[in-house]
């Protein structure tokens, strides 16, 4: 029974570095073509493939693009999850670093408003949960007085999240941009509580902030 399983494991990996090549290359080309301008043939050319045999590894085109866009919005869900807003800078630096990636989200995000379109089901829920879950982190910042008390965490979560698809859509036009800077300047100047203060958390009275010494 032993001696089965290291044989098994060379093919595994195989299949998994080829499923890997497959989907960055379908990165490449759902950015240069679109979704709907893009087809299997071009995506198993490039990889070395028939279209049988990229089939044999993505059932087709719809179910590649699950594939690219689960992919990344479970690594971007990581970054929220294990930082909260200080992992949004390190997110933002993540994506200047992934361009052609950046790239197709942009696209797939204004081609999916369609509601036809096989993505439209996936953006309309991502961002509702995002708008969610970045309300939560900027609620429980301005319980522990990160966060200036008098933003609205609902309204601040759709700003947020607009501004950075609008930096990712500047960065794609000019490199120059810099993501990280603007983001930073974002948060000291609408984010932050004043300088040198933090803000009262609202369930806790102003008396309970006073200790002896």
């Amino acid at each position: 029974m032993a001696s089965s399983t290291p044989p098994a494991r060379g093919p595994y990996a195989k299949t998994a570095q080829r499923r890997r090549e497959i989907l960055q290359t379908a990165v490449e080309v759902f950015a240069e073509y679109g979704y709907h301008g893009s087809s299997l043939r071009e995506i198993a050319a490039r990889v070395g493939l028939s279209d049988t045999g990229l089939t044999h590894h993505f059932g087709g085109k719809r179910a590649l693009l699950s594939a690219i866009i689960q992919e990344r919005d479970d690594e971007d869900q990581a970054a929220f999850d294990s930082a909260h807003l200080t992992g949004v800078t390190e997110l933002v630096r993540q994506n200047a670093q992934r361009p052609g990636l950046v790239q197709l989200f942009a696209l797939l995000s204004a081609e999916a408003t369609v509601a036809k379109h096989p993505a439209h089901d996936f953006f309309t829920e991502r961002y509702e949960r995002l708008r969610e879950q970045v309300s939560g982190y900027l609620s429980g910042a301005q319980r522990e007085g990160h966060i200036r008390a008098d933003r609205d965490p609902d309204q601040a979560a759709v700003v947020l999240l607009a501004l950075l698809d609008g930096l990712q859509v500047q960065w794609l036009y000019d490199r120059d941009v810099d993501m990280v800077a603007a983001f930073d300047a974002f948060y000291e100047t609408w984010l932050a509580p004043p300088s040198g203060l933090t803000d009262q958390p609202s369930d806790m009275p102003p008396e309970d902030t006073e200790r002896p010494v």
